[in-house]
């Protein structure tokens, strides 16, 4: 399974590092893709993550999805790859977008999940709320 990380702030970095840490899977599954690529290089480098060349292409290649960019880019970016996010996972942790915000920008066919995790995350100390969407294909 190939994860993709459409945003790579400190929550998705949070979120990677317990990955690996967890041994939930290996860097070489583990895509990331940012607005600013030049600001993640290092860490990209220091977990021997690979980068996707675009936000199309990170959706192409992954089976599953986690948006974490900016909430006011999220909706938008979600159409943009709309095609792409056809019968695949997709778990937000964008802040303050609904669930069926999430489920009408990304399509009726891809299975979602708003995952809101807490900031005592980024410590590994926190918890998550989760709600699931209700795709026609399930989780």
């Amino acid at each position: 399974m190939t994860f993709g990380f459409l945003g790579f702030g400190k929550m998705a970095s949070a979120l990677v590092q317990g990955m690996l840490q967890a041994e939930a899977c290996r860097p070489e599954q583990i895509l990331v893709v940012n607005r600013h690529p030049e600001t993640i290089k290092e860490e990209v480098q220091r977990y021997g993550l690979s980068l996707a060349s675009s936000p199309k292409r990170l959706v192409q290649q992954a089976d599953t999805i986690v948006l974490g960019t900016k909430p006011a880019d999220s909706v938008q970016l979600l159409r943009e790859v709309r095609q792409d996010l056809d019968g695949k996972l997709l778990i937000s942790v964008a802040a303050g977008i609904t669930l069926q915000a999430l489920q009408d920008a990304a399509g009726h066919r891809t299975r979602v999940i708003r995952a809101m995790p807490n900031t005592p995350s980024l410590v590994k100390k926190g918890g998550h709320c989760v709600c699931v969407g209700r795709s026609r294909h399930g989780c």
